[in-house]
């Protein structure tokens, strides 16, 4: 194999400056790549061009896992309106209705619902998601309103961490969260 080893080429994502290094020292063929699989830059030696080709597969990988994992932060901003309801509820510390109650099991069914019919075909994600919409339910005969909605925000994280949701997906939930929180008539504080 002959290799100019003054030349070194380099693929960059335009959007996030991610980028894929190709380098030859001597008859070794090394590969440096962000984001890694375990940390933020990888530098390994790809023994061959065929293993170089693996290490870019690793990178796209790498790459995609990065770009499609979610901002919390930012989904959180979205939905501060939800925060500012469980800190302002009316009668916060009285449990709900029994008609209350039935809006919130029939709208966390069709959450639910909607989250099964869109999750990663994982027997796992399926049983987080209906363990943890079990939970959500059963708890609003037994906590008060500013619990439950503040437990309610929890399950969700947990869910769109547990479950790998997109940011579309975790947004359209908050969403959801907040037309329940609207639909079973919870007066806030003026």
């Amino acid at each position: 194999m002959v290799v100019n080893e003054g030349i070194v080429s380099k693929l960059v994502h335009k959007l996030t400056d991610y980028s894929f290094l190709f380098d030859v020292r001597g008859d070794i063929l090394w590969s440096t790549f962000s984001p890694g699989r375990q940390k933020p830059q990888e530098h390994v030696d790809a023994k061959s061009s065929s293993g170089m080709l693996s290490m870019v597969r690793v990178w796209d990988d790498s790459l995609r896992h990065e770009i499609d994992a979610i901002d919390l932060w930012a989904e959180i901003a979205k939905v501060k309106q939800l925060f500012i309801v469980a800190a302002s509820v009316e009668d916060a510390d009285e449990l709900f209705t029994d008609q209350q109650q039935q809006n919130i099991e029939e709208g966390l069914d069709e959450m639910k619902q909607l989250l099964l019919d869109h999750v990663e075909d994982s027997t796992e994600h399926q049983k987080l998601v209906s363990k943890q919409f079990d939970y959500l339910n059963d708890r609003s005969s037994r906590m008060s309103r500013t619990d439950w909605i503040n437990t309610a925000i929890g399950v969700l994280m947990t869910i769109i961490v547990g479950a790998s949701l997109t940011p579309d997906k975790a947004h359209e939930l908050f969403q959801y969260l907040g037309t329940l929180i609207d639909h079973i008539g919870i007066q806030l504080l003026n």
